[in-house]
């Protein structure tokens, strides 16, 4: 009885036998090109990331939305920030936030517009 469990067993074995060698004949040489482009992706984001380093960016409505996210991936870039909103508590909120969430030195500077004619005449 152990014998024919064993043949059994081993029947079953026979079809996963078969789709691991089709896997192994069609699936690799299409996996390892689609792992290195990939990883080369990685690598020339981070690149294309790391050459905004000391650059000055000057963000509008940085208080929240896009600007805001826009904020997080260019102070995370090591850019130096201007944010500029009209809402001082919320622009205060994401200074704060952004000094401690990524602990990256950058000098930050905030622009609260109060008044469009302070604009106006400057």
């Amino acid at each position: 009885r152990k014998f024919e469990g064993i043949m059994k067993s081993h029947e079953k074995m026979r079809g996963w036998s078969l789709i691991w060698w089709l896997f192994t004949l069609f699936g690799i040489p299409v996996t390892f090109p689609w792992l290195i482009y990939h990883i080369y992706d990685i690598v020339r984001r981070k690149r294309k990331l790391s050459s905004l380093r000391g650059k000055v960016v000057m963000i509008t409505g940085a208080s929240s939305g896009l600007g805001e996210a826009l904020a997080n991936v260019f102070y995370v870039s090591g850019c130096r920030l201007i944010l500029v909103a009209r809402r001082k508590d919320q622009l205060e909120r994401v200074k704060q936030s952004l000094l401690h969430s990524h602990h990256v030195s950058q000098f930050m500077y905030k622009f609260v517009v109060h008044d469009e004619s302070f604009l106006l005449h400057q």
